[in-house]
């Protein structure tokens, strides 16, 4: 109960047969109403709604990441760590998390305990890195284009310095020298 991740033990029909406190607060339910379930309906999936038969039924259940991870779990006997997806919860709305699964035989019971855990904040975190980097790597090309137009300009205006020097220029080239100097 104490793990930052919410945690629940599915049976090979997916069905919830243990969950922390995190698991239960994560989906907004009772420990009543949690049991029994199956995962995405106990975490709140939106698309466990769309279809009478619950999760795993709906069509985007085809490609939901946690649902291939528990299955292939069962599969290969081997869990899964840190696989990253974007799920959508009724109440929370699309969330990105992070999903771990581990295999373990109990009683001649196969079970799988499934972590998922809310990486948002650190989504959130790498996209500021992200624009940050982005706006440092604009600044410095900012930077260099200014001194790269810095060198003509800088020869125009001693070139322009020398000219005037030059007594015997026009009034008119004069006056249009300086504005161009300016």
């Amino acid at each position: 109960d104490n793990l930052p991740s919410a945690i629940i033990v599915v049976n090979r029909d997916r069905r919830v047969l243990l969950a922390n406190q995190m698991a239960v607060a994560f989906a907004s339910k009772s420990k009543e109403e949690f049991f029994g379930l199956r995962g995405g309906e106990a975490l709140g999936c939106v698309n466990s709604r769309t279809v009478p038969e619950g999760c795993g039924f709906a069509p985007a259940c085809e490609f939901c990441k946690m649902r291939q991870a528990v299955m292939d779990t069962f599969e290969a006997r081997r869990g899964h760590a840190g696989i990253e997806s974007e799920m959508a919860f009724v109440d929370l709305g699309p969330l990105p998390v992070r999903v771990s699964t581990n295999y373990l035989r109990l009683q001649d019971q196969e079970l799988v305990i499934l972590a998922l855990e809310d990486v948002s904040e650190q989504k959130m975190q790498e996209q500021i890195r992200l624009e940050n980097a982005r706006l440092r790597v604009a600044a410095e090309i900012a930077a260099a284009v200014c001194h790269e137009m810095n060198q003509p300009l800088m020869a125009i205006s001693g070139m322009i310095g020398l000219l005037m020097m030059d007594g015997d220029i026009e009034d008119s080239t004069q006056n249009l020298m300086r504005i161009v100097k300016e």
